[in-house]
């Protein structure tokens, strides 16, 4: 009895960990992703693989947030998320607007 709960307790603190631990891997790894781009190139990159990437970490950090309950965290993470989308729809808006001129000319 005693080691069933213990068991559950670890098992439950190791699930609300696992969305933090992942969604702030991903976030980090934004970075190096960014930086190894901008090596290659020889100039700063942002490119939309830079920002899904972000977007994939916010969202599991705001499922952690979620589990425990953090109303701020939640809240900043929902920001987060909107920006990130909204510089993805930028970067998608502007490859159109590129393919078009492309047309025209």
């Amino acid at each position: 009895m005693i080691l069933s709960t213990i068991f559950n307790q670890a098992l439950g603190v190791l699930l609300k960990g696992i969305f933090g631990f992942l969604g702030g891997g991903i976030f980090f790894l934004s970075w190096i992703y960014q930086a190894y781009l901008s090596k290659k190139t020889g100039t700063s990159m942002v490119d939309t693989n830079f920002w899904l990437m972000r977007t994939s970490g916010l969202v599991l950090l705001l499922i952690h947030s979620l589990i425990i309950k953090d109303v701020v965290y939640t809240l900043m993470n929902i920001a987060g998320i909107l920006l990130t989308l909204y510089n993805v729809s930028l970067i998608k808006e502007d490859k159109n607007v590129k393919k078009k001129e492309t047309k025209i000319d």
